[in-house]
């Protein structure tokens, strides 16, 4: 170190250590714990005659340097540091060369966890002056170099003095852990548990006092303490060895070994608590899905009730019908001649029954569209689409309609289901044209195209009966008359008709058997228009992923 160094280091607000200990000659050593190899300064190297460069040591290398009379003793000190907690003062001779030697006092401590695993040793060095004139240094002084020492040690390291424990020194580290509001000098010098309170009851007076009595170190992991710090009680979590100390005057001290651990501790108790949330989430999802499973299976029941009952109500009602035709037209003849009347009767009585029998054979075929499609097949739309239209060729013939079909996809389901539902769409555009001002039916004009949209992007109103990630969205769009747009709710609805039957025929069922079979399919259905603006029906298809089927749909 050469001038302008020794000046910047007096002049920080801190004693730099290393400057501190050269000046008393002192030089520091350390054992590390795995290796056993011995860690030195670069004073030591000096005392011990080590070459430049070499700052650690084996032990046969360590044993060369050594007088050959002083090795056996050396070996004696070095083993007791490794095998229990140790102090050591002892003076040997180095070989400086084959007639020349140097006498070096080495002391220390060796430290253990409370499991018995050596930790490490440490301490430090000095050259013995063999004329009277030279002088060790006292035992108080060496005291003061050593807690130098003791402050650049990488884990929090405090000394408590006696049966009070008395807070003697506390290097960096474990003045982090305590993060103090003020300065350290006001807890030095007092008991430790005056000095901290929120670390008083935990159990740890009775630690110390184990330690003093066996005179063996006793450690603790994961010790909650409450410190003040910035003027807020803080809980905190330590890893902490407590091993004792005996000094050469009889006085007794306790050292403190201490690792702040809170941050681990506090992530893995949030980890635990996620955890256990979690645990119980499953458990209440595992018994709605019991419910829900169990829910399922009513409703399976009464959905093949209902099913069952309509196709026996449409059924069997269809032959009290026929014979109230039958005998409407038996009793037709016996009525006298022009009573209009009675003729008036019997159309309306004839009129009625046919309409029942429209009504129930509509609940047939409402009954017998699936609630589930249990084994859907690539099913391309463009081939449904071109039975529909071969199925309606009269009726687009008599109305001239435009019909413009886009290139369609492949989706999954059922042929004949889909075939029955663009049926009923195009049939509806088709039947509900527009008349004109002058009384003229307005040709009517119909469009179909494909759009693949992602669930995220659903409006808040579809609510398709399958989740997934991706749905087809088919638009069947006219130029008809439209509807109301607060008559959707009720629209798809059996039974239900937005018109007259006098202005348009129908018996409501088509678009309720429309929306059966798309819900079938896992879709959805819905409808945008306004009065005497046409009208767009969606109808929206999961995209569904299969064997051998690409993730897009076919065009």
């Amino acid at each position: 170190m050469n001038n302008d160094q020794r000046l910047d280091a007096f002049s920080e607000d801190r004693l730099d250590p290393s400057l501190a200990l050269q000046a008393a000659g002192l030089g520091a050593w350390r054992i590390l714990p795995l290796t056993h190899y011995l860690r030195i300064d670069q004073l030591a190297r000096t005392l011990l005659n080590v070459p430049d460069g070499a700052d650690s040591l084996r032990f046969p290398q360590l044993l060369e340097l050594i007088h050959p009379e002083d090795q056996g003793k050396f070996t004696k000190a070095w083993e007791r540091l490794l095998v229990a907690p140790t102090q050591i003062d002892e003076t040997i001779r180095i070989m400086l060369s084959p007639n020349q030697v140097r006498s070096i006092r080495y002391w220390g401590q060796s430290y253990f966890s409370p499991e018995g695993q050596f930790i490490g040793s440490t301490g430090l060095c000095q050259e013995v002056k063999n004329t009277a004139s030279d002088k060790v240094i006292p035992i108080r002084e060496v005291d003061q170099w050593l807690s130098l020492f003791f402050e650049q040690a990488p884990l929090g390291i405090a000394l408590l003095e006696g049966p009070t424990y008395i807070l003697r020194f506390a290097n960096t580290p474990f003045q982090q852990i305590w993060n103090l509001s003020g300065p350290v000098e006001e807890v030095l010098n007092r008991p430790v548990f005056e000095a901290f309170p929120g670390i008083a009851g935990l159990g740890l007076e009775e630690l110390l006092e184990q330690v003093r009595a066996t005179h063996q170190p006793v450690g603790g992991e994961e010790q909650p303490a409450y410190f003040i710090r910035n003027g807020v009680s803080e809980l905190a979590y330590v890893n902490f060895v407590y091993a004792p100390l005996l000094n050469t005057l009889g006085q007794e001290y306790i050292v403190v070994v201490a690792t702040d651990v809170t941050e681990m501790v506090l992530a893995r108790q949030e980890i635990e608590s996620r955890r256990k949330e979690s645990q119980v989430m499953a458990e209440v999802l595992t018994r709605n899905n019991e419910q829900l499973s169990q829910a399922n299976i009513q409703l399976s029941r009464s959905n093949e009730l209902l099913q069952s009952f309509a196709y026996v109500a449409s059924h069997d009602l269809q032959e009290p019908l026929r014979k109230i035709q039958q005998f409407v037209d038996l009793l037709r003849p016996q009525l006298p001649d022009e009573n209009q009347v009675a003729e008036n009767y019997l159309n309306r009585v004839q009129a009625s029954a046919r309409r029942m029998s429209e009504l129930m054979q509509a609940l047939l075929e409402f009954s017998q569209v699936p609630s589930r499609v249990n084994s859907p097949k690539p099913v391309s739309l463009a081939e449904v689409l071109e039975e529909v239209v071969l199925f309606l060729e009269l009726p687009l013939k008599e109305s001239q309609a435009e019909l413009l079909i886009e290139p369609l996809p492949t989706i999954w389901g059922q042929k004949q289901l889909l075939i029955r539902l663009f049926q009923n769409l195009l049939s509806n555009a088709i039947k509900f044209s527009r008349v004109d001002r002058s009384g003229a039916t307005t040709i009517p004009r119909i469009q179909l195209t494909s759009t693949l949209i992602d669930a995220a992007d659903l409006s808040l109103k579809i609510h398709p009966a399958q989740k997934a990630p991706q749905y087809i969205r088919i638009d069947v769009m006219d130029n008809g008359v439209g509807f109301d747009p607060e008559y959707l709710p009720r629209m798809f609805q059996i039974f239900q008709r937005l018109h007259s039957k006098s202005e348009y025929s129908g018996n409501g069922i088509g678009l309720a058997i429309s929306e059966k079979i798309v819900t079938s399919m896992g879709g959805a259905i819905t409808a945008y228009s306004q009065l005497g603006k046409g009208a767009t029906f969606q109808v929206f298809f999961p995209n569904v992923q299969k064997e051998n089927e690409e993730k897009r749909p076919t065009m």
